[in-house]
């Protein structure tokens, strides 16, 4: 059996596209952001996810799935109809608040202590516990 690797290449996501759609500004795993102009519009959404050889120059569309998210853990502070506050340390956080009436329930006493993806909103309670501050990494 024969297997082709390709180079290394950067994982990079769509965070903004240009009004005439032809320049993009990329986000790179490590948070920074990077921008790619073209003479033509491209044919791409916010939150697509692209691999960019630097070598080439070139960006190609990826799979969504491949984009890491990293799963905080925080406070819940204030619940609304549509979002959730977390207070990851010092940093807060907007997730989105899942249309599920056991939801609310389960984080209606603020300061319970939830785990989120820092994209599709809060996965699971850690405890039911009134927290202080907690200290570690995330």
């Amino acid at each position: 059996m024969q297997t082709e690797l390709s180079a290394g290449q950067q994982l990079v996501r769509v965070r903004l596209i240009s009004d005439d759609g032809s320049t993009l500004y990329l986000e790179l795993c490590n948070g920074l952001t990077v921008t790619a102009a073209s003479d033509e519009s491209l044919d791409l959404e916010h939150g697509d996810v692209l691999l960019y050889d630097q070598a080439a120059s070139r960006l190609q569309k990826a799979p969504r799935d491949l984009w890491p998210i990293q799963s905080l853990v925080g406070i819940v502070r204030l619940i609304s109809e549509d979002q959730t506050v977390i207070d990851t340390g010092g940093r807060w956080i907007l997730v989105p608040t899942v249309a599920d009436r056991a939801y609310k329930e389960s984080y209606r006493k603020l300061g319970s202590l939830p785990a989120s993806p820092q994209v599709s909103g809060v996965m699971a309670r850690v405890s039911d516990k009134t927290q202080g501050w907690l200290y570690g990494g995330v």
